[in-house]
């Protein structure tokens, strides 16, 4: 039998599949009828139709169905006395028309095919998922010190922290060659104390496949994903990921509110994760269970105490980072670095 997290592999498209099948109705006048369908006859549906070296086992599909409906996005019509290959299921959006269209092709197809797989499978999936669009950054110094930031995909371009140029004679991307870092457009918000940079590319760099589309909102108590690069001795690829919780929205205590208001405002839009954000992982993307980017790991601003002691990272929300990209920016000025290729080691 295979594993329940092999299915996304082993099956393509199942979920946009399982949709399609369970948006099921007929017209009668002006009324649209509802008929719900059982999870045995998605299987049946889905063997027929791609025909996958195994059927799929209808007690795992059942499984993913009622994922779907504790995130309200099916509806269980009939809880069957039998096996769970016998229990009904509808779905049925508020536009069904536009709905069913995107889940027949192209990347509103793949966006919803991420999205529910993210929420169906865990942050196993979206680690996979994500993996491959997050590359670490080298900085080398006038001394020729290296160390390491993170950087990831992001629409047709990358985003990384600010800071991780910081006394930089070289900088190099992996998998981004100096030509390519060279001709592209460096931004950064308007407000200097945002800590982030985002790299424009000039041309159609960046497949779907290779790069986050999709972004949300962090909420308190919201279990995310932090991936990045921590700085290990002789490892400039050595990928982590961690899974946390986001603790609080950053606000000053009475004892900073003294604090100049450039750091007080940024604090206020600032999250906290329990997970620290070490030397190397800056610039990383900070992904929720959905597969949407939520935030940018970043620093904790200077003279606030050391919050690493306890455990927590600091994350600034991926609408900064929107907004540089919708033209709230300035052009960062890369004039004194030298791009280079990414070392093979």
């Amino acid at each position: 039998m295979i594993p329940f997290h092999k299915y996304p592999d082993v099956y393509p498209d199942l979920i946009s599949e399982m949709l399609l099948f369970f948006c099921n109705y007929k017209i009668e006048g002006n009324t649209r009828i509802i008929e719900s369908r059982k999870v045995f006859e998605f299987c049946v549906y889905y063997q027929d139709k791609f025909k996958p070296t195994e059927f799929p086992q209808p007690v795992l599909i059942a499984k993913i169905c009622e994922v779907l409906v504790e995130n309200h996005v099916l509806n269980l019509n009939r809880k069957g006395y039998g096996p769970p290959s016998e229990d009904m299921y509808n779905f049925m959006p508020f536009n069904v028309e536009e709905t069913l269209a995107n889940l027949r092709g192209g990347l509103s197809k793949d966006i919803i095919n991420i999205t529910y797989n993210s929420l169906v499978f865990g942050f196993s999936y979206v680690n996979k998922y994500a993996s491959n669009k997050v590359q670490p950054l080298l900085n080398i110094n006038e001394n020729e010190d290296q160390s390491i930031g993170t950087t990831f995909n992001y629409h047709n371009g990358i985003a990384t922290a600010k800071h991780c140029f910081d006394g930089a004679k070289k900088i190099a991307i992996k998998n981004v060659s100096k030509e390519k870092l060279k001709e592209s457009t460096f931004y950064v918000h308007k407000k200097k104390e945002i800590d982030l940079v985002f790299i424009q590319f000039n041309d159609d760099h960046l497949q779907f496949s290779e790069t986050f589309l999709m972004s949300g909102k962090g909420e308190i108590l919201d279990k995310v994903l932090a991936i990045g690069f921590p700085n290990v001795p002789g490892f400039h690829s050595f990928q982590t990921s961690e899974v946390a919780t986001i603790s609080s929205r950053y606000t000053p205590s009475v004892g900073t509110i003294a604090a100049i208001a450039q750091d007080f405002w940024l604090k206020e839009n600032l999250m906290l994760i329990t997970a620290k954000i070490r030397a190397g992982n800056s610039g990383g993307p900070v992904i929720n269970n959905k597969g949407e980017i939520i935030g940018i790991s970043s620093y904790l601003p200077t003279g606030e105490g050391n919050y690493d002691n306890l455990g927590y990272g600091t994350v600034i929300p991926v609408e900064f980072l929107d907004s540089i990209i919708k033209e709230n920016f300035t052009e960062f000025d890369k004039s004194g670095i030298e791009f280079i290729d990414f070392p093979l080691l």
